[in-house]
């Protein structure tokens, strides 16, 4: 069962933040459909290093809302097989396509994926 932190932020902060930070992305699901959603997108994220210590090569990491119709679930992801269309730079006129290497965590009503 979630706690009530979780579920205030899930119910109240997530949207804001989103509405403030979010930027349209389209999430291309590897068994076939699409879709539209908002994201939360880190250009430039943070050495991530696995259990040995070896950096993990990651170009961006999105955080969208854990929800079926407005992000995506937990059993929807398909990593390295689905991907995501978004502007890799801010100021990019055309739409990227990303595959979702891995993801990072799932809590409070976000999913926080690494994309390459």
């Amino acid at each position: 069962m979630a706690s009530r932190f979780d579920q205030a932020f899930q119910t109240s902060a997530l949207p804001q933040l989103l509405a403030e930070f979010g930027e349209p992305v389209v999430y291309r699901f590897a068994g076939g459909g699409t879709r539209s959603i908002d994201a939360i997108i880190e250009r430039n994220p943070p050495a991530i290093f696995d259990a040995a210590g070896q950096p993990l090569l990651i170009e961006l990491v999105i955080r969208v809302y854990r929800h079926q119709t407005l992000g995506v679930l937990s059993h929807e992801i398909n990593r390295g097989s689905d991907s995501v269309d978004l502007r890799r730079r801010v100021d990019d006129a055309t739409l990227s396509r990303m595959t979702v290497t891995r993801k990072l965590s799932d809590d409070s009503g976000v999913i926080v994926l690494a994309l390459n």
